[in-house]
């Protein structure tokens, strides 16, 4: 089925080599203009681009009690929450500075969460795409940590780099709660003119949302939206993890105050790119989806639960193998 549109396109043009031989023919017209929409009908096709999607899924913690948002120093939930919790931490020490209330009643209003994710990828963005926006990421794992570490890929992207700072982000942006909290490392790159939107909306059908767009007109449009997903009472597995909650329990009690005292929020987080179908082919938009592909990939890894889920079970798990090893019993072997 692949090969049909290639087919049409060369029936087309062979077709329209035989009009050109016979222009003198009666019904010329006719025949054009059923050759032109072949030709037309195949070059759609042929340069249709599929989108680039990615769904992430973000979690964070909250004191119900004290309305404030919790970031644990656990192993693996540390360094998962490590950039976020210092956006949030000079957001407190600001609003403590100045004796404003920093408090959130999470709940009951989504808002400091959606807002404060999108400054979080703004920030992850100055981290390692600070220079060049054609990078490789990878993640390192080391004896105390996990490193991620970012370098430039082998092509050459010459002088199509723009960097963005944050006087020239929309005005819109700079509204949010958190925006004053980024870290001093506040420009990122781009490919050279990119446009960036952004936009916090409110419908009867999608709820509460906003949205950060990135686009090159005739190249890519990327849009990265953050919306509310979920909130459930308590801390869930985490609480588990924390030994705040009995292991062997299966079920959480609404009772206890290390369940009612907490609670937790599910983000959805939808990056989706589409790309231009009449420049398709060209070497800049095959390299804006390669590094489009690679930055929701990476957006993924820094920010979706399941990593942090995954990172934890690996570390109860050599948690559990050295109780083992250092038990009496293996000693006594």
């Amino acid at each position: 089925m692949k090969a049909v549109p290639l087919i049409l396109l060369l029936a087309g043009w062979a077709l329209l080599w035989v009009l050109y031989q016979n222009r003198s023919a009666s019904k010329i017209q006719e025949a054009t203009v059923v050759i032109a929409g072949i030709i037309i009908g195949a070059l759609l096709i042929i340069t249709k681009s599929e989108p680039i999607k990615k769904t992430i899924t973000p979690v964070y913690f909250l004191s119900t009690k004290e309305k404030k948002l919790l970031f644990f120093d656990a192993p693996a939930l540390m360094s998962h929450y490590l950039q976020t919790g210092v956006i949030y931490g000079n957001y407190v020490r600001r609003k403590t500075d100045a004796k404003q209330d920093a408090t959130f009643d999470i709940p009951k209003e989504h808002k400091p969460v959606l807002d404060l994710q999108v400054i979080a990828v703004l920030n992850h963005f100055s981290n390692y795409y600070g220079r060049t926006w054609y990078v490789e990421r990878e993640s390192k794992e080391l004896p105390g940590s996990r490193m991620g570490l970012s370098s430039p890929k082998e092509e050459s992207i010459g002088e199509d780099v723009q960097l963005i700072d944050k006087n020239a982000l929309p005005e819109s942006l700079k509204q949010t709660i958190f925006f004053e909290d980024w870290q001093p490392l506040t420009t990122f790159a781009v490919p050279k003119g990119t446009g960036i939107s952004y936009t916090d909306t409110q419908n009867e059908k999608d709820g509460r949302f906003c949205e950060l767009r990135l686009y090159k007109p005739l190249n890519f449009d990327i849009s990265i939206r953050v919306a509310f997903s979920s909130y459930m009472i308590g801390l869930g597995s985490v609480g588990q993890y924390l030994g705040l909650i009995d292991p062997e329990e299966r079920l959480t009690r609404g009772d206890d105050p290390n369940v009612r005292d907490y609670g937790h929020v599910a983000l959805r987080v939808t990056c989706k790119a589409t790309f231009s179908r009449l420049r398709g082919w060209h070497p800049s938009v095959v390299r804006y989806k390669a590094w489009t592909a690679n930055l929701f990939d990476d957006l993924y890894q820094t920010f979706d639960w399941s990593v942090v889920q995954e990172d934890m079970r690996r570390y109860q798990e050599t948690l559990a193998h050295q109780k083992t090893i250092h038990s009496p019993a293996a000693k006594k072997k």
